[in-house]
């Protein structure tokens, strides 16, 4: 059985104390306990641990716990919360539960009383996830017969084997794929840890999962499986601004996977298109963002928007064994890659007559190709090539183990190569977002949305992006920003402080109060008056 995860959040470090010591987590199934001791604390390592149950006391520091409560929810309606409070008025008990609070538990706790409700709520848990399981049986059941045909009608679009028009032939076969935009989303469910008789159950869970979510944020989707249970996935929808929402919602379908079965999954996002069509590109597109899930997979989801903005694409098609070399080198995985080419090598010194031949042509082949990634990452072949002809290079080579050191030595220049021109590149992304925020702080609807959309890349990955090369989260940097102007007004000009707030981007003077104390440790009037 895979264990819950339970976040404690209470100011009263005694009452966190007490929770720890009285209930008997393992007897409930939890694995796992995270503290917080305010709703600001709460809401950040909800972020990062994706606890399935809270325990939250309503009277927090900074932000109360009903403020938390709504937030947490507005992310992730499946988080069973557990309210703790010291108010015994009916109107609070009526708003938590207004907002979808699960339970309430007044203090002073009564510990039997807590250990009940968690084991009420681990049981939800435990149902849903059978109540997902027996749901699947039952359309199965039903939906077996016209699934075959529309899964191979799918599978011919996604080749580009469908004549005629597209459109006609899905409202024949009960499909509504209508839509102005379309693109294909490839998933990989990672089974190693999957019992053999549960794989192809958690793929359709996955599929499930999927297909729920895209529809709740207004996705026409179909779902295709292939023999290994891995997931492709076309949708369609009407607005270009959608497309910012994709990525956030294969986020959400892989925290719910892991959130009720424990288990994880990769997914790359094809590019957008414009016509059913078109859609074998999109799949190709999302085919080829899998291979650099290590680079560019944040929380393992990776739009190809984003390795074209970095990376650019390969149009070679090399034999399986040599594409599986290049796949490695584009994901990082420079390890893996040297084993499957000395699988290969030792291959040929079984199989062939002249394995020098034979080796050669396998590394001037790889040699090509890693010349070809090199000009889509604009790296210039003196920086890497020690000589201006690797043809001959390789030919005068008579020894394998020293082809071999050529070509580790070859890859290992150019991805430092590709790695400090990239670190470059993100390096425009991040001053090009700097400056965008700098010109534009005291607009008060500045947000991730708005900053993504300058620097062209997906809003999640961007995300991700700015904190790991800044220290930094967006929200945090803008107002950094903002309280930094905020300071220079507050010396120069008699601007009443609300004035400051609004000229700063602060629609509310309350939280701008509450932003500047937090940095500075003191309030905007206070740090006034020690400057006069």
């Amino acid at each position: 059985m895979k264990m819950y995860r339970v976040m404690l959040v209470d100011d009263d470090q005694a009452i966190r104390l007490r929770l720890l010591s009285n209930i008997d987590w393992t007897a409930l199934g939890i694995g796992e306990i995270i503290e917080a001791g305010d709703g600001i604390e709460a809401l950040e390592l909800f972020e990062e641990h994706r606890p399935q149950i809270i325990l939250l006391d309503i009277n927090l520091p900074h932000v109360n716990g009903l403020t938390v409560a709504r937030e947490i929810l507005a992310k992730d309606t499946d988080v069973i919360i557990i309210m703790i409070t010291g108010y015994n008025e009916f109107e609070y008990a009526q708003r938590a539960i207004q907002i979808g609070v699960h339970d309430l538990l007044a203090k002073p706790l009564d510990m039997d009383e807590v250990q009940h409700i968690l084991s009420v709520a681990c049981t939800r848990i435990a149902t849903e996830r059978r109540t997902q399981q027996e749901r699947l049986r039952l359309l199965g059941m039903m939906q077996d017969n016209l699934n075959v045909l529309q899964q191979n009608f799918i599978r011919n679009l996604l080749d580009g084997q469908v004549k005629g028009e597209p459109a006609k032939q899905l409202r024949q076969l009960s499909l509504d794929l209508s839509g102005n935009f379309f693109c294909v989303t490839e998933i990989i469910a990672n089974m190693n840890n999957v019992p053999p008789t549960d794989i192809e159950l958690m793929a359709l869970i996955i599929g499930n999962i999927a297909g729920e979510l895209l529809t709740e944020n207004g996705f026409k989707n179909f779902i295709l499986y292939d023999d290994s249970r891995n997931l492709t996935i076309l949708l369609s929808f009407n607005a270009a601004e959608e497309e910012q929402c994709i990525d956030r919602v294969f986020m959400s379908v892989r925290n719910k996977y892991k959130f009720y079965f424990g288990y994880d999954l990769v997914a790359g996002i094809g590019g957008v298109v414009k016509s059913l069509q078109e859609l074998p590109y999109s799949r190709k597109d999302a085919k080829e963002a899998l291979n650099y899930h290590v680079i560019f997979g944040q929380d393992n989801i990776v739009n190809i928007k984003n390795v074209v903005k970095f990376v650019g694409r390969t149009t070679a098609h090399p034999s399986a064994e040599i594409n599986e070399v290049i796949n490695c080198f584009k994901a990082g995985e420079l390890k893996t890659m040297r084993l499957h080419l000395e699988n290969i090598i030792d291959d040929l010194l079984v199989s062939s007559g002249n394995a020098l031949a034979a080796v050669r042509r396998v590394i001037i082949e790889l040699t090509v190709l890693l010349l070809q990634i090199a000009a889509e990452n604009g790296v210039d072949e003196e920086l890497f090539l020690e000589a201006p002809d690797p043809y001959s290079q390789i030919m005068s080579i008579e020894l394998i183990p020293d082809l071999k050191h050529w070509f580790y030595e070859l890859y290992g220049r150019l991805n430092g190569c590709i790695a400090e021109r990239q670190q470059n590149r993100i390096s425009r992304v991040i001053l090009s977002a700097t400056e965008f925020i700098e010109a534009n702080f005291d607009n008060g609807s500045l947000g991730l949305d708005d900053i993504s959309e300058h620097v062209g890349l997906s809003s999640v990955y961007f995300s991700k992006l700015f904190h790991k090369h800044t220290g930094s989260g967006i929200s945090q940097y803008v107002n950094d920003r903002r309280i930094e102007k905020a300071k220079s007004l507050l010396r120069s000009t008699n601007m009443r402080i609300f004035e400051v707030a609004e000229a700063v981007g602060f629609n509310n003077p309350r939280y701008f109060n509450y932003v500047f104390k937090k940095t500075l440790g003191m309030s905007p009037n206070v740090w006034r008056t020690m400057r006069d």
